[in-house]
């Protein structure tokens, strides 16, 4: 049985370009529809539904931004590429804000074109059945067109229809938490129910299991980071396994899922003997890798787009926009801090921007002093000669951590702590916040929080 060709529609108002577009997408086997304006593309899709839009920027009346901005207010679904023989950084980050798929410099190559127009068109099938399932999708943000992202909401979706346990890998800052939180929201249930749990530090267990499930009833725990787990917090996630394990046995359908975050370094550590091998095969019901930002370098326009975005809105940024230079200097980062990492670098580069628009000057300066230097004395962490065999980033994440830990449990107030470490409380609040650490009225740690960053 054959299947209809997927719709695309091209708006351009050079004739020549129009039909050389047409035809190769033609002999793609799409059904091409060609208009020469804003005006002729407004008809055109009040009167059918199309899978892609291809759409010039620089046409005359409307321009294809203006028609973007118009189509994204009233929550256009449809993925809309954008064309143009001589674009500038401003109008494609402008295009990312309002929501473009992706941005294709004329001429425009036959493989490139190609490319675009299938991974618009995929993105498009998996936001559609990722949205029949969705409850709402106020709460969590997973932002990007790559086909790597694509793959990531495939799986949440499959994931979505089940109620097992999740092993959550990916890098420190990749946006595993957020990945949790979007399983946990599709599977019907609401932002409260999914409980976060920090339990390596022990007094975490003058609460006990059954206290955690309870809170968790319909709903989900989440244990974030459980390869750094030592083994007296590992038997006791075992514990808690037990318990949940045994409720389901009883027919108790309020029994919590479990989401576990980790890195591919829990493989390593199972072979060093220091992690419980019954413990892993116990949560690894299920396993989703979030990609890491080198794996997805081509949704940083988008992410930067919808973070400054996000700064402004929230009042924490003043808004600026990005220079096509400089954007091109953030992809040409590594990131080994992952969207994290992003964001802390965009807070940087929009605080000290002296104009208005962002140069690659500004973003070069604050990368090439970005790297830290190695922190000494390593070993002052609980087993922390474990450091020194991760990543650079995670490592010092995980020192930071540790090392927040130790003064707020010692002090009773930010400006105590502020006093000890040589920080701004301000800085110490966004620590606590970027690495999972809330801290109590007591400046204690909040071992167990409704909600929390993402890690």
């Amino acid at each position: 049985m054959s299947t209809k060709p997927l719709k695309i529609l091209v708006v351009d108002d050079e004739p020549d370009i129009r039909q050389l577009i047409g035809e190769i997408l033609t002999d793609f086997d799409y059904a091409v529809t060609e208009v020469h304006d804003a005006a002729a593309a407004r008809t055109a899709v009040r009167l059918q539904q199309f899978d892609a839009i291809l759409l010039d920027i620089w046409m005359p009346g409307d321009d294809g931004i203006t028609l973007l901005k118009e189509w994204h207010d009233a929550n256009f679904e449809t993925p809309v590429i954008m064309l143009s023989a001589h674009g500038s950084i401003e109008t494609a980050v402008e295009a990312t804000r309002y929501g473009a798929f992706d941005y294709l410099e004329k001429p425009v190559s036959i493989g490139r074109l190609d490319i675009t127009v299938r991974n618009a068109v995929s993105s498009r099938e998996v936001s559609t059945k990722h949205r029949v399932t969705r409850k709402s999708d106020a709460q969590v943000d997973l932002v990007g067109s790559s086909p790597a992202i694509a793959t990531l909401r495939g799986e949440i979706n499959k994931l979505s229809q089940a109620r097992s346990d999740v092993f959550v890998i990916g890098e420190v800052g990749s946006g595993r938490t957020t990945v949790s939180r979007m399983i946990h929201h599709d599977r019907g249930n609401d932002r409260k129910s999914l409980i976060i749990l920090d339990w390596q530090t022990k007094e975490i267990w003058q609460r006990t299991i059954s206290d955690a499930i309870e809170e968790a009833k319909h709903g989900s725990i989440l244990i974030r980071d459980i390869h750094t787990y030592d083994r007296y917090a590992q038997n006791q996630v075992l514990g808690l396994h037990n318990e949940i394990i045994e409720r389901r046995f009883r027919g108790d359908d309020s029994a919590s899922a479990i989401f576990a975050t980790t890195t591919e370094s829990i493989y390593q550590r199972i072979k060093e003997g220091k992690f419980r091998p019954e413990l892993f095969h116990r949560l690894n019901e299920s396993v989703i890798r979030v990609p890491s930002l080198r794996d997805r370098l081509q949704d940083i326009p988008e992410l930067v787009g919808y973070l400054v975005d996000k700064f402004s809105k929230s009042g924490e940024l003043p808004y600026k926009p990005i220079s096509t230079a400089a954007l091109n200097c953030l992809r040409n980062h590594t990131w080994n801090g992952n969207v994290e990492e992003l964001k802390n670098v965009l807070r940087k580069v929009i605080q000290g921007a002296s104009v208005e628009t962002i140069s690659d000057e500004e973003v070069r300066t604050v990368l090439e002093s970005w790297d830290e230097p190695a922190i000494e004395s390593l070993e002052t962490v609980e087993d922390g000669s474990q450091l020194f065999g991760l990543p650079f980033r995670e490592a010092k994440d995980n020192f930071e951590r540790e090392y927040l830990r130790f003064h707020l449990q010692r002090s009773k107030s930010l400006t105590e702590v502020a006093a000890a470490t040589g920080l701004h409380r301000a800085s110490i609040f966004r620590k606590t916040r970027d690495l999972g650490i809330e801290e109590t009225a007591s400046s204690q740690i909040e071992i167990t929080t409704k909600d929390g960053a993402e890690s």
